[in-house]
């Protein structure tokens, strides 16, 4: 009797082959398998033509005796498991667009140890997919660059999955900031997050376009024409190359 254990995401793949008292596979019989040497929670499975049964088993992490039993000879065989996460690392994030965060997960070997450098790990933002190679101690790494919305992030390695929310926020906060005997209307735009220094925002407004750069503290200052009459006036930001207007606010002037 052989058994080869594939880990699997919530317990194992543990397949055995058996063999009758001729040495041939034992074919389309009922065998058995018990964990930790617990008799009241035995799986019974009927070996396939070639002697072979396969075992799906949800299992905690941590280390395990499984045992065989061969009801054809009587024999019973044991082997020592371990459970654990192939995957680990992956958590939620929220975060403002371009706020410099990443996703990293640490992917380990059948034998519990982080896998070397170079193995493949498959990112997925919805239908997004990316590919990315381990470093040297099992770390893969992928940098979000989505635009403002609600999105599952996964990670996969061989048969493995771990899968998290990922929720990328508005980075802009619009506020007027007062109107004056000049005919100027002034607006502050503030860049929430990291990296907020030194860039292009554009405006839309009344039908003309405005463009400042933010300063140290993330805020664009803008000085804008006073429409005609007053009422209400829809201002849109928008900011780098997105297909969309970014945000939008309206005001009353």
């Amino acid at each position: 009797m052989e058994g080869i254990t594939n880990r699997v995401n919530g317990g194992i793949w543990y397949k055995a082959t058996f063999y009758d008292t001729t040495g041939k596979p034992l074919q389309n019989a009922l065998v058995a398998f018990y964990l930790n040497d617990d008799n009241k929670w035995g799986y019974e499975i009927a070996t396939d033509s070639n002697g072979v049964a396969l075992l799906k088993a949800k299992i905690s992490n941590g280390n395990h005796k499984i045992s065989a039993v061969n009801y054809g000879t009587g024999e019973v065989m044991s082997d020592y498991i371990k459970v654990f996460n192939v995957i680990t690392g992956g958590k939620e994030i929220k975060m403002y667009y371009e706020d410099g965060k990443s996703y990293k997960v640490r992917v380990f070997d059948d034998n519990g140890n982080p896998v070397k450098a170079g193995q493949k790990v498959t990112f997925f933002i919805n239908n997004k997919k990316t590919v990315k190679k381990t470093d040297k101690n099992g770390y893969a790494t992928l940098k979000i660059t989505s635009t403002p919305g609600l999105y599952t992030i996964s990670a996969i390695y061989k048969d493995f999955i771990v899968s998290n929310n990922l929720v990328v926020k508005n980075p802009f906060k619009v506020k007027m900031a007062k109107k004056n005997k000049n005919s100027k209307v002034k607006f502050t735009v503030k860049l929430l997050g990291k990296n907020k220094k030194n860039k292009l925002v554009k405006i839309k407004f009344n039908k003309k376009t405005y463009k400042a750069k933010t300063n140290k503290k993330g805020v664009a200052n803008f000085k804008l024409k006073h429409p005609k009459k007053s009422g209400y006036y829809k201002l849109t930001v928008q900011y780098k190359k997105l297909k969309d207007d970014f945000t939008f606010s309206t005001f009353k002037i």
